[in-house]
């Protein structure tokens, strides 16, 4: 069957979070180990790239789309989307952490280095 996407536009009146199309927020870090995941999202580059903080349940999209779930590996979101048929149906979609377009600063390896903070080199003597 042939996708038809719901044409996603820019809505200047929407909240941030319901103005944009999907795919212009990325997730930059996800927050998860309690009952009330949160993930960390970057607003488009015409929002000066502001970060927000997401939770379950909160609109995102200029689709009406909704985030389902919040896990170390990203936010899934639950959106609507036409087929060529006409129905309508809910499809998930998932912004994977590290979405943002820039990568947090990680050692070669792919891991933050740990236990080093940016202010003092290792082995810097205080």
């Amino acid at each position: 069957g042939e996708v038809v996407v719901l044409q996603e536009m820019v809505v200047m009146s929407n909240p941030v979070l319901q103005r944009y199309p999907l795919r212009q927020y990325g997730v930059i870090a996800v927050l998860v180990g309690d009952r009330y995941p949160r993930a960390l999202v970057k607003l488009p580059a015409s929002e000066q790239g502001k970060v927000v903080i997401v939770k379950e349940r909160d609109k995102i999209g200029s689709l009406g789309g909704a985030i389902h779930k919040i896990d170390k590996t990203g936010v899934v979101v639950k959106q609507r989307r036409r087929l060529a048929t006409g129905k309508v149906e809910m499809t998930d979609i998932v912004l994977k952490v590290g979405s943002a377009g820039e990568s947090l600063d990680v050692g070669a390896n792919g891991q933050a280095p740990m236990g080093s903070t940016p202010e003092a080199p290792a082995g810097a003597s205080q």
